[in-house]
Formats: C-alpha cells, structure tokens, sequence
C-alpha cells in the first residue's frame, strides 16, 4: 500500500534550462532527447517547493537504475517526464540523486587495441579526488573498474540510436594482447563478435551491450558458436484509500498544478482518487515511483451533466 502523501501544488520561480513545452511533451514524449539515471530515490515534486521524501516502501524495494527523459533544469534539480498509474507526469528530482555517466563512449581500461569503453547510460559509481577519478558500473554479472577523468562525467545522454550487433560466440577469457595478461577478470562466459585482424592463434573479439563496449583478445580454440541474452526485470506497486471521493478521467484529460500550467496528462480511461476543490477543479492522485501525488484536473461542465476533462492544447 502507498502512504499518502499531502502536497501543497505551488509553482516558484527558478532560474532553469527549459526544453519544449509541456504540450508536445505530453502528446509525443520522444521530442525529449535527453535522459537522466535516477541513483536513489530521495525527493521529488510536481513543484520546487512542494518535494518530499519518498515513501520508504520504495526506497527500500526498487533500488534498480532507471532511466528517465529530463524535460528542464536548475542548478540543483532536474525535471524528468514519469509514466505511471496511468499518467505522463512531470516531476522535480534532486540532481545530488542521479547517477553520473558520460555522454560519449569513453575508455576507462586498456590500452592501444584492447580496452573497456563505458557508453553513454551506463550508470557510473564514482568515488576519489582530483583531475581522474575511480569509477564501478555493472552490466548484469560483469563489473567493471576503471578510471576516467572527471571532466567527461555527465547527469544528462542521449541514448544509442542503434543496438548492439548481436553476438556470434561466446568466450570465458579476455586478454589485453595475444599471449597477454587478462584484460578484465570474468568468472563466466560472455558474447562476443570476431573483428578482422586476428594473429595465428589468436581472434580480436568485441563485446557490446547497452552499457558496455569491450575489444580484446581470445585463444580462437575457445571460442564457441552461440550468443547470450540479456535479461531485464521490473516491477511496480499499486495503493488505495477509503473515505475518499473518485473521479473518472477520459484519455487525453490534462492535468496541471495550482498556477494553471500542465504538468501531466491522463493516458487511459480511469478512476483517480480526488478532492474537490471547486468550480469544477479536482485535486487528484497520481501514484508514481515516490509514492503518491497531487494534480489538478479541470472539469470544464463544472458539475453540470458528465464532466467534460480540460484537455492539453
């Protein structure tokens, strides 16, 4: 069950990088070209002024890194566009609360033809002083250790608009050259492609995923037909109320916060939980990863016959 969480709806003015407007946002999200890593899930808020720590249900539960298309920025926050419970939502988050990464790939082991390269999304764990920094990312099982200069970290990337090539072989050891030492420790098998240039003996082999592009050397005797998958996961979590009235709002119903501008947008036919507050507006819930929220839907009949929901224009 969410906690309810009550939330004053005030807008204040913020010095921020602003991206397109909110109705292009909610009618085709993908005009938002950049994406943000959350690390943690710490505060947020429809509005600067009204954030508020997450339910600590999902603080706990939901630790995996998610991606999320950022729509604005402060200094200190970052706004990202959330589908949940049945709404695109904009929501204000903590910039101390996302996960670095780069927006370019960007070599953090080896050197001349061998090395480990992490790609823009890969979220990086950063820890250290100075010009270069130490940084961790996993991808599935396989962990990676590196370094990279501080310069190249980055909040926002833009995702790969091609994928991997898919893996013809398998291979359980990488070395940084032929006859060399490992490139990085693997305790199972990973996929890979043949890349032209091998020497006798030995195949120049490449490695990539969403997160991850590695090139080095395998005996070709260990080489073997047949690449692996990778997996993802999810999950979600669901709440109710008593004592409370409900709404039902049609697709395309706009949602907005207490000084009038859109903010969200109903994305299917269903009862929300609500509050009214007059003159045909209705304070409603939207539950999404923190826990729940409010918006304000506009009934434009102001309780006369059916509603007839504000939509985006």
């Amino acid at each position: 069950m969410r906690r309810l969480l009550a939330l004053a709806i005030v807008t204040v003015p913020a010095v921020s990088s602003a991206g397109p407007r909110p109705q292009a946002v909610m009618a085709n999200p993908a005009v938002l070209k950049d994406q943000v890593i959350l690390a943690r899930y710490g505060r947020a808020g429809i509005s600067l002024d009204g954030m508020l720590p997450a339910d600590s249900d999902h603080a706990k539960a939901d630790t995996y890194f998610k991606t999320f298309r950022a729509a604005e920025e402060t200094a200190d926050h970052v706004r990202v566009l959330v589908e949940d419970d049945q709404a695109r939502v904009l929501v204000w988050l903590d910039r101390t609360d996302l996960a670095w990464t780069v927006a370019r790939p960007v070599r953090v082991l080896g050197t001349d033809d061998a090395g480990v390269w992490v790609l823009p999304g890969a979220p990086l764990t950063v820890s250290g002083d100075g010009d270069r920094v130490a940084i961790r990312t996993d991808d599935d099982d396989l962990a990676i250790d590196g370094t990279i200069a501080r310069s190249a970290l980055r909040h926002r990337f833009r995702a790969p608009t091609r994928a991997p090539r898919a893996a013809t072989h398998n291979v359980g050891a990488i070395a940084r050259a032929p006859g060399g030492p490992p490139l990085l420790p693997l305790d199972h098998a990973i996929g890979v492609t043949v890349r032209d240039g091998g020497v006798p003996g030995w195949s120049l082999v490449e490695h990539q995923s969403a997160r991850l592009r590695i090139v080095g050397w395998a005996r070709t005797d260990d080489l073997f037909e047949g690449g692996m998958l990778t997996l993802g996961t999810g999950g979600g979590f669901g709440y109710g109320m008593s004592d409370t009235d409900r709404v039902t709002l049609d697709a395309g119903a706009c949602m907005f916060d207490e000084q009038g501008a859109i903010v969200g947008v109903q994305l299917a036919r269903g009862e929300r939980y609500a509050g009214h507050l007059g003159g045909g507006r209705w304070s409603v819930y939207v539950g999404i990863p923190w826990g729940l929220h409010q918006v304000i839907v506009r009934d434009r009949n102001r309780g006369k016959g059916d509603p007839a929901w504000a939509r985006c224009r």
